[in-house]
């Protein structure tokens, strides 16, 4: 599939230019190697009442689907009711991924779902749905068709706000249109055996591509966090994205700022536990959502770049010198000279000049960005390998270390410090005071853990989430555990 591999560096809207993970062409739409249709729009609600949907046969292996949800479906089916499999589980079938759920959408209404299981509860109050449990922590959601978002603009003050309307009941087409990318709008009928296309979801499937159901920027300006979605799906996927999805996310990016602060943080958790962190993170440094969500880290690359992707196709580059300079004070070693000497420099380097002075920082700068991309591509590393899932205090603490410790060097109170860099972070987001504690403290004690004893602190939860963020830091930089 061929992509751009040329553009500018701007904030405004750089192109990418990794085949793994781009934007398609033009010239490819024009060859025909893309789908070149139309986007499918508002008009398309009233023809998908007038004509079938495109019915693909498709095999999936049942071993690959949950049991619970199958009965779940069969059970409505046997009632008389239209019921399918809808959304991310269909697309990763389709994909040859295992899916990690699948959501329920099925024409029967909310009441009549929950006679059919005992074992459900209604929840929602702007439009409500079923968790149809199974065992203390296993739900299966169910969801009742909709149809599409009435979408109004309205101005608040000097800005235009999307007012949407979603919770009235529809048909299964209509729920299928409302969805906001058409490899998310694919139903897969259990019985038939067959994935129901209203919006041409199987050629994006086939061709590996991420279009929008409709325009881009108004799909995003609805609900910025679509824009967080694409690039999550384009990193843990490999998919590319049409060029009017890549400009629609440049368009529409400082809406990011509006959402939930407390959805912000899921979001950006979700990204670092989706084993892909290092693509979605560069995609997101690279259209500019990085720089209105954390603009901390989005400095930290841009004065750490060289221009290119921030590291080769399985995550590493040629160049570890300056990477490798801070593993003794990272690891333990020399942890004292590390901290106290206030320019953040050791031995004979205190003696240079000033202009060689600013050339070690200019080098430690490029070294941040390094070590942050090869962390990333650890820490992608170890979620794929599985096991205990790594907790928020940690996936935290990795994302924001580097700029961290850039702030910390050469502190006393390096506790103090910390809050006092990170604290506009945390609100932005709404990190939760048990968590930002654990970032600040593990930024201000790595330089010295292992050097001595930790007292009570080493039967504390942080200490040993300190030692997870050592382990993988010492992994990426390839030394010894």
């Amino acid at each position: 599939m061929a992509v751009s591999t040329s553009g500018s560096r701007s904030r405004t809207g750089r192109r990418f230019g990794n085949p793994r993970r781009g934007v398609v062409s033009e010239d490819s739409v024009a060859t025909g190697d893309v789908d070149s249709r139309d986007e499918v729009g508002a008009d398309d609600v009233v023809r998908a009442r007038m004509v079938e949907a495109r019915r693909v046969r498709v095999s999936f292996d049942e071993s690959l689907m949950d049991p619970d949800a199958l009965r779940v479906v069969r059970r409505l089916v046997r009632h008389g009711f239209e019921t399918y499999f809808v959304g991310g589980g269909v697309r990763d079938l389709l994909l040859g991924v295992r899916p990690k759920d699948f959501d329920v959408a099925t024409s029967a209404r909310p009441e009549q779902v929950r006679r059919l299981f005992r074992n459900s509860r209604i929840i929602g109050r702007r439009f409500r749905l079923v968790h149809v449990l199974f065992g203390p922590s296993k739900v299966i959601e169910v969801a009742t068709f909709r149809r599409g978002e009435d979408v109004v603009k309205a101005e608040v003050g000097d800005r235009v706000a999307l007012i949407r309307s979603d919770n009235v009941y529809g048909e299964a087409h209509e729920d299928a249109l409302r969805r906001d990318l058409t490899i998310n709008a694919l139903l897969y009928d259990v019985q038939s055996r067959e994935v129901l296309d209203f919006v041409g979801g199987m050629l994006d499937i086939r061709h590996r591509l991420i279009r929008t159901i409709g325009d881009a920027s108004t799909r995003f300006f609805e609900d910025p966090v679509r824009m967080l979605r694409v690039i999550k799906f384009c990193a843990r996927l490999d998919l590319g994205m049409l060029p009017e999805v890549y400009d629609g996310i440049v368009l529409a990016r400082d809406a990011l700022a509006a959402v939930s602060k407390p959805r912000l943080f899921d979001e950006l958790l979700k990204v670092l536990r989706c084993g892909a962190s290092h693509r979605a993170f560069w995609l997101m440094w690279e259209t500019g959502l990085l720089q209105v969500v954390l603009p901390e880290v989005a400095a930290l690359l841009d004065d750490g770049s060289d221009g290119s992707y921030g590291g080769s196709i399985d995550g590493s580059d040629g160049s570890s010198d300056e990477f490798d300079s801070v593993s003794d004070a990272v690891s333990g070693e020399h942890a004292d000279d590390y901290l106290d000497d206030p320019a953040g420099e050791t031995g004979d380097d205190r003696g240079d000049d000033h202009g060689h002075a600013h050339e070690n920082a200019c080098v430690d700068r490029r070294g941040g960005a390094d070590r942050f991309w090869r962390v990333l591509s650890e820490l992608d590393e170890r979620v794929k390998r599985g096991g205990e899932p790594l907790c928020d205090v940690v996936l935290l603490t990795i994302l924001l270390l580097e700029p961290l410790l850039e702030a910390l060097d050469g502190s006393v109170d390096r506790m103090s410090v910390a809050f006092a860099y990170a604290d506009p972070v945390f609100h932005r987001i709404a990190v939760p005071r048990r968590v930002a504690d654990g970032v600040c403290r593990i930024a201000a004690i790595l330089p010295k853990l292992g050097t001595r004893r930790q007292g009570r602190f080493s039967k504390t939860d942080t200490y040993f989430a300190a030692l997870e963020v050592q382990s993988i830091v010492r992994s990426a930089q390839g030394l010894a555990i």
